[in-house]
C-alpha cells in the first residue's frame, strides 16, 4: 500500500492535501490514509486500487469550489438544476474496475460550508438552497467490481453515494449520517446498475436512504437496474427510506430483494413510484420482494405509477408499469393510509401482500373531509389503514391492522376499481370496504 504521508500529505486539517493524495492514488494499488484530517478536493480513483482509511482518518471536503471537478469532466456526468446542485464530486471513479474504499475512517462532505442558513423551505424547516454546492459526494460511473466496506460518510451536501451504470458492487457495514435540515440528502443511489449487494448499513438523512433508479440517458452503454439485494439495514429519514423508480422508459428497474430492514421516523417507509413527475419519461418496475420489515413511518408504504403531487397525470409520454411486487411479513406503525394507486394510465398488476400487521395511530383528522389529500405527497387521506385502487391480480393473505387511541380510523381496507383480486383465497369484486 502507498502511505499518503510518504507522498507529502500533511493530515492537519488545514493544509490542502489533494495533490499528495492523488499522487498516492496514481502510484497504483491502495492508497493508505493514516489517522489525521486530510483537507481535499476531488480525488480520481484508478483501476485495481482505491483508498484504505484507517480508524481516525478523515477525508474532509474542501470549502472551495475551484478544488472540484468541472461538470463536464466526463460525458456521463450530470448536474441536476432542479435540485440547485452541480455535478462536482469529492471522490470519482469513472470507467474503472476493481476499486475499493474501505477501513474504519470517515469521509466528511462539509455540507455546512454551503448549507448553513436555516429558514422555512419546501414546507419544512431547512437550509436555504445555496447558489452552488457539490453533487454526489462519491460517484462511481460505468465501473465494475467495486467494494465499499466499514467507512463512515457524514454531511454530504447532496447524495452521499451514486453507482451509475455499474456492475458487481458490494457495500457492507457503511454508516451514512447527513443533516436532517439539508435537502436531497440521499444515502445510496443505485442507478442502472446490476449485481449489487448492500448489507449491514445504517443510513440517516434528509431524503431517500436507498434508491433504485433507471436513468440511462447519459450513459455510454444502456443498462437496466437489476439483480440487487439489500439486507440487514437500519434506515432513518424525513422522506422515503426506500424509493424505487424514476428514469427512462428504455430501462427497467427489476429483480431486487430487500430483507431484514428496520425503518425509523420516515415519511414513507417504501415508495415505489415509476416517476416523480407525471410529464416525464419513466421506467417499468417489476419483480421485487420486500420481506421481514419493521416500519415506523407516517405512510408505511406507497405504490403508484406517478406521484399525486404532479399537477396532471395526462398525456404522459410513457406510463410506467409496476408488476409482481411482494410485501411479506411486515410489522410496524403508521399515521396515514398505506396506498396502492394506479394512476396516469400505467399498470399495477400481480402484487402480493402477505402477513402484514400494522398499528395506525394519530388523530387523522383530515380523513373526515372527502377527497382530502396529503400536502406532502398528494396522496389520499382516508380513515382506512390500506387503500387499493385500479390494480389487477392483487393477492392478499393475513392482512391486519389496528387503531391505537382515538384517531379517525374506521376501515382496515378499502378497495376500488380493482380486478382479479383475492383476499385470503376469496375472489373480491371491484369495490369493497372491510371495517376494523
Amino acid at each position: 500500500m502507498n502511505n499518503v504521508k510518504d507522498f507529502g500529505a500533511a493530515g492537519n486539517g488545514s493544509t490542502k492535501d489533494t495533490c499528495a493524495l492523488q499522487r498516492a492514488i496514481d502510484a497504483g494499488g491502495i492508497a493508505y490514509v493514516p489517522p489525521g484530517v486530510y483537507l481535499t478536493g476531488t480525488l480520481y480513483l484508478r483501476s485495481n486500487g482505491g483508498l484504505e482509511l484507517a480508524p481516525g482518518a478523515v477525508l474532509l471536503a474542501s470549502p472551495d469550489k475551484e478544488d472540484y471537478n468541472a461538470d463536464d469532466y466526463c460525458v456521463q456526468n450530470q448536474a441536476y438544476p432542479d435540485d440547485q446542485v452541480s455535478a462536482a464530486h469529492l471522490i470519482s471513479a469513472v470507467e474503472c474496475e476493481n476499486v475499493v474504499i474501505r477501513g474504519g475512517g470517515k469521509i466528511d462532505g462539509s455540507a455546512r460550508t454551503w448549507l448553513n442558513q436555516v429558514a422555512w423551505v419546501m414546507g419544512r424547516e431547512g437550509y436555504i438552497y445555496p447558489p452552488w454546492r457539490p453533487g454526489q459526494l462519491i460517484y462511481f460511473c460505468e465501473s465494475s467490481h467495486l467494494t465499499m466496506t466499514d467507512v463512515e460518510i457524514v454531511d454530504a451536501p447532496y447524495w452521499a453515494v451514486l453507482f451509475h451504470g455499474c456492475e458487481h458492487v458490494n457495500v457492507r457495514g457503511v454508516r451514512i449520517f447527513c443533516d436532517p435540515l439539508g435537502h436531497n440528502g440521499d444515502g445510496i443511489a443505485v442507478d442502472c446498475s446490476s449485481f449489487v449487494n448492500i448489507s449491514d448499513c445504517q443510513i440517516e438523512g434528509s431524503d431517500d436512504c436507498i434508491t433504485l433508479r433507471g436513468r440511462a440517458g447519459v450513459l455510454k452503454k444502456q443498462r437496466n437496474c437489476e439483480n440487487v439485494t439489500v439486507s440487514n439495514c437500519i434506515l432513518k429519514t424525513l422522506e422515503s427510506a426506500i424509493r424505487i423508480g424514476v428514469g427512462d422508459s428504455s430501462c427497467c428497474v427489476r429483480r431486487a430483494i430487500f430483507s431484514n430492514i428496520i425503518i425509523r421516523g420516515a415519511y414513507t417507509g417504501v415508495c415505489i413510484c415509476s416517476n416523480w413527475k407525471a410529464w416525464s419519461d419513466s421506467p417499468g418496475v417489476e419483480d421485487m420482494n420486500f420481506h421481514d420489515f419493521y416500519v415506523d413511518a407516517d405512510r408505511p408504504f406507497s405504490i403508484a405509477n406517478y406521484t399525486c403531487l404532479s399537477p396532471k397525470a395526462e398525456n404522459i409520454p410513457h406510463p410506467g408499469h409496476i408488476r409482481r411486487i411482494a410485501l411479506r411479513n411486515w410489522r410496524g406503525r403508521g399515521l396515514q393510509t398505506a396506498n396502492i394507486l394506479e394512476n396516469g394510465g400505467g399498470e399495477i398488476s400481480g402484487l402480493v401482500l402477505q402477513d402484514i400487521d400494522l398499528i395506525f395511530h394519530g388523530e387523522n383528522k383530515e380523513a373526515a373531509t372527502a377527497g382530502a389529500r396529503s400536502c406532502h405527497d398528494g396522496e389520499p387521506l382516508l380513515p382506512a389503514g390500506f387503500y387499493i385502487s385500479g390494480t389487477q391480480g392483487t393477492k392478499i393473505t393475513g392482512l391486519k391492522c389496528s387503531c391505537e387511541g382515538d384517531g379517525l380510523w374506521s376501515e382496515m381496507l378499502r378497495v376500488e376499481n380493482s380486478s382479479s383480486m383475492t383476499i385470503d383465497g376469496k375472489k373480491i369484486d371491484k369495490n369493497i370496504v372491510i371495517n376494523l
